[in-house]
């Protein structure tokens, strides 16, 4: 067995470095972070750029005939993708937003066989473009389904929500002590 793993091991070594992607792995990531980071420092130009950048090449990579590292090229990808339509509605580009979060939920749905958190964070990205649209009505379908998919991912089903809800509200109604209110341990342990 140990020669079977060297050899798998120089074999994935020469195909990384045959299709050149042994450095580009590593530079995307950087500049995804670096994207990241700018755009948390508030230059949305610097963030802007790196991350389209990013974007691109990556799905340049993606298209390839058999890329190596696919599943890490389609994670950088979507990375950047959702940090990118962030710093886009910074910018008060709302459409090309919407845009971008619509077309990611897309890729995530065609590569995942359950809904995600990150699915799930990327969902509400785009409930919350809805809402600065002010569109109501699809911000709200988008924020409810957040909730209750975030709610089965935590192995919660809503009928224990329910039953956790209306026993709450029967316990103590929590009391005061020194310092503030507090809650009843119930109400805690829903949390």
């Amino acid at each position: 067995m140990e020669g079977n793993f060297h050899e798998a091991k120089a074999i994935r070594v020469t195909t990384v470095h045959t299709n050149g992607l042994s450095s580009e792995i590593p530079k995307l990531l950087k500049n995804t972070n670096q994207g990241w980071y700018a755009f948390r420092r508030e230059d949305f130009t610097l963030a802007e750029s790196l991350l389209a950048e990013v974007m691109k090449k990556a799905n340049d990579l993606l298209k390839t005939d058999n890329p190596p590292e696919h599943s890490q090229l389609l994670n950088i990808s979507m990375i950047s993708k959702r940090n990118l339509a962030l710093v886009i509605r910074c910018h008060h580009r709302y459409e090309a937003a919407e845009s971008l979060q619509r077309e990611l939920l897309i890729e995530r749905d065609r590569h995942e066989n359950q809904t995600s958190l990150e699915t799930l964070n990327a969902m509400f990205d785009l409930a919350h473009t809805l809402q600065i649209q002010e569109r109501w009505a699809e911000a709200e379908h988008f924020f409810t389904k957040v909730k209750i998919d975030r709610m089965i991912a935590m192995g919660r089903t809503l009928g224990n929500f329910y039953e956790d809800s209306n026993a709450a509200e029967d316990e103590d109604n929590g009391e005061e002590e020194e310092g503030g209110y507090k809650p009843p341990e119930r109400a805690i342990d829903m949390l």
